[in-house]
Parts: C-alpha cells; structure tokens; sequence
C-alpha cells in the first residue's frame, strides 16, 4: 500500500495558526441583595399593580390593568424617559412635548428610540409596575426582571445564582 503515510501521534498544531488562549480576569461579583420579610405596604404610594405583555413591531403594550389603576384615558399624552434600562412614562404636562400614548384600546405606545434604549425588541415580554399615587408607569423587560429573580431564588434557596 502506498500513497498513505500512517497516522503521527507525535504531531502539533502550529502557534501561529492556533494563538494561545487569553488570561481574563475574573469578573467582580454583583453585591449581594438583602431579603427582608415581606410586609403588606404601609402607604397607598407603596402599592404597585404588576402586569406582563408581549410589545408590538409598532411599539404598543397592551397595558389595559395598568391604565384603569393610573385612571389614565384613551388618547393620554405620556413624559417617557428611559432610566436604568426601564422605561418611564408620566402623564404629560399640558404644553410638554409627548413621547408617548395612550391608545382606545388601553395600550401604551412606545417609540423606537426608548425601545432600543431599553433594550426591548418587538415581541420581547415586558411587565408594567404601576403606581397609583405616583402616576407612573414603568416598563421592564422580562429578562431583566427574571434576571433578579433568580437572584433572589439563589439566595432564598441556598444556591449559587
């Protein structure tokens, strides 16, 4: 047989084709979140009404549990800002530029720059915190809230997050 030279075990790859693997250092640990005991709130701007849904390609939320607890109607012009990676949203002064809206159907419009800001993309779930004495909406996306529950679950468990 001839025209296959048998297989070397003695072979190496070439270091100049293959680089030597980087040394990184270890990232700094989040600090650590106290859990205290649940208590009930002790004042009406304590209470918060939690919903989730699924944002639009246009940018609405269907948000209808959240507008009827902030009492806000149809066609509302909403202040938006983003802080944190969460969005704001707050009647609008009469006069102050909108961001945001209101629609007919109790969903919430968000334009595509605080989205990106955001980091929510169209079908991204998010879930509204709204609070009543506040007359503010905020808007999370879900991965960021599962990120600190997790967190949470690891320490109320006992496991490493």
């Amino acid at each position: 047989m001839t025209g296959v030279p048998p297989f070397r075990s003695s072979e190496q790859l070439i270091g100049a084709l293959i680089p030597a693997a980087l040394q990184r250092p270890r990232p700094t640990p989040l600090p650590a979140i106290e859990l205290h005991d649940a208590e009930p709130p002790t004042a009406a701007q304590d209470v918060v009404e939690l919903s989730a849904g699924r944002i639009d390609r246009s940018g609405r939320i269907p948000a209808a549990a959240a507008v009827a607890a902030l009492g806000w109607a149809p066609g509302a012009a909403l202040r938006l800002e983003v802080r944190h990676r969460r969005i704001v949203l707050r009647p609008a002064a009469s006069g102050s530029p909108a961001r945001g809206s209101v629609t007919a159907r109790a969903q919430i419009v968000v334009p595509a720059a605080a989205r990106t800001l955001a980091g929510i993309t169209a079908g991204s779930t998010v879930v509204l915190a709204a609070c009543e004495a506040r007359q503010v909406l905020v808007v999370h996306a879900a991965v960021d809230v599962v990120r600190l529950l997790r967190c949470i679950h690891a320490q109320i468990l006992g496991r490493p997050a």
